[in-house]
């Protein structure tokens, strides 16, 4: 894991219904509370304490990017937003085109010299309007918030007001709960089209699809539309995690999704980013998944999950709680990782099969926590570091005998 490969703090403004702001989902230190502003956050002294963070690339101090789970998967963000080919959306010759174009070229710079203080606005901007769903899935972790009839939201005019700084972003991205469920979020939606310089603004929903179809005559305006569909299983086993789901529905709405944009000649795109979890490496969800996608030419993108709730790690987070793999089994685990990454390599053309390879790793880690060497290799160290608390007969059996001597010169004394 390269720290000093992470643009989010040069690149991202996240913020959400807790007036919270941060720069990455990822991030787990302290984050500023404020009302939403772009002028007084973007160089706040928080922000400015995440650069430092990668800009000194020391990984071993203990911060809110320690262990970042994403950058073990991915390796980089750099390849993904400033590396790869200039996005279609700001190579246009426009003038606010232009202007996104400049401000995204003087963000990359800024990254590379490592500047703290910065004079590029953010290039995405990301914003969580709630809790509310139509969904209740059985892995999401808001749902204690909205089982405590929690209504916070942001205001959309509040966030309009910032219009011109809004404008030089390349990407907007909304997200709840169900984003088209929510009432602010589709009145921001609306205040972006009352003005044509955010026609060819990315937009990015990060939706459960459910809502899709109704929304494509407003959607209309955008010329650059990106839905993030999540999908974490197949047909009637993504409709046990996703309570409220209907396999058939969403099909369809993907369906009318890419026929609208195909008919009128959209640069929208739709692709399915898929948390694995137990439930992803049951009845051969993984493969199918990765196969229907291919066939219907979606791309997806695969993340693991990081369990918070208890319903979590007692049933899906396997890399947590290794005793879940029993139930799906060692050879299938490993047989679906291959089949898929195989799949990945005939069909579909991208960084892809890299991300499944690393989790695959990590669930192979996941997997050798179960055996009996890792057992006794970790009873061992248990030993090293507090040998009192482990009784006489384990120990005689497992150490050497000079250690073994050590112990009991130590509980000899304590006596």
């Amino acid at each position: 894991m390269k720290l000093g490969n992470c643009i989010q703090p040069w690149y991202e403004f996240q913020f959400d219904y807790h007036n919270q702001l941060r720069p990455c989902c990822y991030y787990a230190g302290h984050v500023e509370e404020i009302i939403f502003n772009i002028s007084k956050s973007w160089n706040s002294k928080e922000f400015k304490e995440v650069r430092e963070i990668i800009q000194k690339q020391d990984s071993s101090i203990q911060n809110g990017c320690s262990n970042c789970e994403y950058l073990k998967i991915t390796g980089s963000n750099w390849k993904q937003a400033f590396d790869d080919d200039i996005p279609d959306n700001i190579k246009l010759k426009d003038d606010i085109s232009k202007n996104r174009l400049n401000n995204f070229l003087l963000a990359k710079k800024e990254f590379i010299q490592k500047k703290i203080n910065l004079n590029c606005l953010p290039v995405k901007i990301y914003i969580n309007f709630g809790v509310k769903c139509n969904f209740k899935c059985t892995f999401c972790f808001q749902n204690i918030e909205r089982e405590n009839n929690d209504t916070r939201t942001i205001s959309a005019e509040a966030i309009f007001r910032e219009k011109n700084k809004l404008k030089v972003a390349q990407e907007i991205q909304l997200i709840g709960g169900e984003p088209l469920l929510l009432k602010e979020c589709i009145k921001f939606i609306e205040l972006l089209k009352t003005d044509d310089d955010f026609k060819n603004i990315n937009l990015r929903i990060t939706t459960n699809g459910s809502l899709l179809n109704r929304y494509l005559d407003k959607l209309s305006f955008f010329n650059f539309l990106n839905i993030e569909l999540s999908m974490e299983a197949y047909g009637e086993e993504l409709e046990k995690l996703r309570i409220g789901a209907k396999w058939n529905k969403l099909k369809d709405n993907i369906y009318q999704f890419q026929n609208y944009a195909k008919e009128n000649g959209k640069n929208w795109s739709l692709h399915i980013p898929c948390n694995i979890m137990a439930t992803t490496l049951k009845k051969n969800n993984l493969f199918n998944l990765t196969k229907w996608c291919i066939k219907n030419g979606i791309e997806i993108k695969f993340f693991k999950i990081n369990g918070i709730t208890k319903y979590d790690l007692e049933n899906e987070d396997f890399f947590k709680n290794p005793k879940l793999i029993k139930k799906i089994g060692k050879k299938n685990l490993i047989r679906q990782f291959n089949e898929t990454i195989e799949l990945l390599e005939k069909y579909q053309k991208t960084n892809t099969k890299y991300n499944l390879l690393e989790i695959k790793k990590l669930s192979l880690e996941a997997v050798n926590k179960l055996s009996i060497k890792y057992k006794i290799n970790n009873l061992k160290d248990n030993l090293k570091n507090d040998p009192l608390k482990i009784p006489k007969f384990i120990y005689s059996f497992i150490l050497p005998k000079k250690i073994r001597y050590k112990i009991g010169e130590i509980r000899r004394g304590k006596k």
